[in-house]
């Protein structure tokens, strides 16, 4: 067991998993090296509370999370390893980065559902890489920029199973069940469930963007 948490702490404390995470979707390995140093092991018994936690990569066991989405409601959710919790805290403000974390929502807590271990990365330890490293954060920006893009009505109109949603409030209601991924090429990333299907759509190279569709 302890050799089994040692390799998942190895492959999750790296730049390719850091890649992963959409924010950094087609950063450069060597450019997101700085960052490996500053992620933080830390394991917390069953039951601890972690409030407005920072970037946190799941490497062993299971947190509860509760998200305020932008119209006040607190979604909870259920996530194990390979998880990652508090990705919108590398969104920058201003006006895409502002109505991209409309779509994710805030992380107001995770609370561990069993001993849980987790490697953790401050929103600082970015935004300092970013000011270092302007190739970073002009690919950050990017990224922001596109899923933006991609989520805003105008787009999700243009994919033929919503082309018939033409009032504002359908599409609002829709952009908040979308979230952001990114899959590395060749992924299996299309799943269908008992109650939901999952429909995907193709943004830039290994971003994907993803909503939940209830089943009818």
């Amino acid at each position: 067991a302890v050799k089994r948490r040692v390799g998942a702490v190895k492959s999750q404390r790296s730049t390719a998993r850091l890649q992963k995470l959409w924010p950094f979707s087609g950063t450069a390995l060597e450019d997101l090296a700085p960052l490996v140093s500053n992620l933080r092991l830390r394991s917390y018994e069953e039951g601890e509370t972690i409030v407005e936690p920072d970037l946190l990569l799941v490497v062993a066991g299971s947190l509860h999370v509760n998200t305020r989405m932008s119209d006040g409601r607190v979604l909870s959710t259920s996530v194990g390893v390979g998880s990652e919790v508090g990705v919108e805290q590398l969104i920058e403000p201003g006006e895409s980065g502002d109505a991209v974390r409309s779509i994710t929502g805030e992380t107001l807590s995770a609370t561990t559902e069993e001993f849980t271990v987790t490697l953790e990365l401050s929103a600082s330890a970015v935004h300092a890489l970013c000011v270092a490293n302007p190739a970073v954060r002009k690919n950050l920006q990017a990224n922001i920029a596109m899923v933006y893009q991609a989520t805003r009505p105008e787009s999700l109109r243009k994919h033929w199973p919503l082309v018939m949603l033409d009032d504002e409030s359908s599409m609002t209601a829709l952009a908040r069940c979308l979230s952001v991924r990114a899959e590395a090429q060749g992924s299996f990333v299309y799943t269908r469930g008992n109650s939901t299907s999952e429909a995907l759509v193709l943004l830039r190279g290994s971003a994907i963007s993803t909503f939940d569709l209830p089943a009818q």
